[in-house]
């Protein structure tokens, strides 16, 4: 994989982090899945995401919030 390809992911429901993981990874993307705010926050100091995927209705922060 190359350092360009990463998603960074929240998402409170699993499943749907999973399934987006496993997209990602098939098309050769380094990717990290979060449901918890502080952690998403970390990920993006430490794993500098190419690309972000949020879910917007979450029941501690939505992602608008996060952005």
């Amino acid at each position: 994989m190359t350092g360009d390809k990463r998603i960074l992911v929240i998402d409170d429901e699993q499943a749907i982090g999973e399934l987006i993981r496993k997209v990602g990874e098939t098309a050769g993307f380094d990717v990290r899945v979060t449901s918890k705010p502080a952690a998403f926050k970390a990920e993006l100091e430490s794993f500098r995401p190419t690309v972000i995927v949020l879910d917007i209705m979450m029941p501690d922060a939505d992602g608008i919030e996060l952005v």
